[in-house]
Order: C-alpha cells, then structure tokens, then sequence
C-alpha cells in the first residue's frame, strides 16, 4: 500500500482509498497513478574519472623527476672527472719530486747547488699551489648574484667546463639556471663575458652570448 495526496486537503490517505476518509474528496484512478510517480526519479551525473587524472599527475611527476636526475648525473660526471684531472697532476708532481730527490742523493758538490735550485722550484711551486687556492677562494665576485639552485660546487664545475673549452672565466659575475634545468647562465670577469651552457638531447655545449 503506498500514501497518497488528497488533492482537496492535501492528507495522505491510502491509494486503495476511492474516497478521502477526511474530507470526502473521491479520488480518480489517473491522479493515483500521478501520485504513484511523483517524485520523479532524477538519475545522478557520473562520478569524475579519478583514474585518469591520476596518471596525468604521475606522467607529470615521472618526467620532472627524469629531467632532475639526468642534471644531477652530469654535475656527477663532471665533478669526477675534474677530481680525476685533479689527482692525476698530484701524483705526477710527486714522482718528478721523488726523481729530482733519488738523483740528487748520488751527485756531487756541483749537484748541491742544483739541490739548492731544486728546492728554490720546490718553493715556487707551493707558492703558485696557495695562489690556486687563492684564486678559486675567489671564483665568486663579491656582489655576484648567484642562483639558490645552484652551490659553490655547481659554480665551479660550471667554470671548470667553460676552461676546458678554451673560454675565457677568471671569475664569475652571476650565474642562474633556467626553470627545466636545462640552461645555465653565465656571466664572467665582471660581466665581460657571458656564456650559455644548455642540454641539447644529453651532449652539453657551451655557446658565448655577444
């Protein structure tokens, strides 16, 4: 049994009922099946499909973090490779110490004065080590404006791979890296010479900027 409106007092009464108990209004047959289907039956919007906003999102975060990790492996690779040339020259310079030390053992008065000469070069070449060192404290300029993207290490790996091209950076004036990381601005000696590193296709090339 189902309840019903009487349309006359607006009561709900049974839809078996031919009249209303309440009033007395007769009820017809067609208002019964009217009432029977109201309220009508709203069906709802689809849901949004979750799924697929989802593998947007991961799309997204997979290429940013590919983009990511292959910068940080050409700072990696570089920095090594740098390291390498580093200690290569270093124990180069202790075996031509080691030789000149073995030869003068076994020489004479005349040898001494060369022993003496030998140590003079010694001396200059710990001089010329501490003005490296100096230099590259100086890598920076003073009021260089440098990107937070970017550390002291980034900076002179980025300077070390201008040298190795035969361009010109005694000191770097700003440097700031592009939002997909794959350009690097460069300005040197003051705003002298300006430089971009890119990526193009994994093979970084340097191009000067007149």
């Amino acid at each position: 049994m189902t309840l019903i409106l009487c349309p006359e007092c607006k009561r709900e009464i049974s839809d078996q009922a031919k009249t209303c108990p309440q009033c007395g209004f007769p009820i017809e047959k067609s208002f019964k099946l009217k009432s029977s289907n109201w309220p009508p039956t709203v069906t709802p919007p689809p849901l949004p499909d979750l799924n697929h906003d989802n593998k947007n999102f991961t799309s997204a975060s997979s290429k940013t973090e590919k983009n990511f990790n292959f910068f940080n492996l050409f700072w990696i690779f570089l920095l090594i490779f740098i390291i390498s040339v580093f200690f290569f020259n270093s124990s180069l310079e202790d075996n031509t110490t080691s030789k000149s030390y073995s030869t003068n053992n076994n020489s004479n008065e005349k040898t001494k004065t060369s022993i003496s000469n030998t140590n003079e070069d010694i001396q200059g070449d710990k001089k010329l080590t501490k003005e490296e060192n100096s230099e590259n404290e100086h890598l920076i300029e003073k009021d260089a404006l440098i990107d937070d993207q970017l550390n002291e290490d980034q900076v002179k790996v980025a300077i070390a791979f201008i040298r190795l091209n035969d361009y010109k950076c005694d000191s770097v004036s700003s440097m700031a890296q592009t939002r997909d990381e794959k350009t690097i601005r460069v300005n040197c000696n003051n705003y002298k010479y300006k430089y971009y590193i890119n990526d193009e296709g994994g093979k970084w090339v340097i191009s000067l900027n007149n």
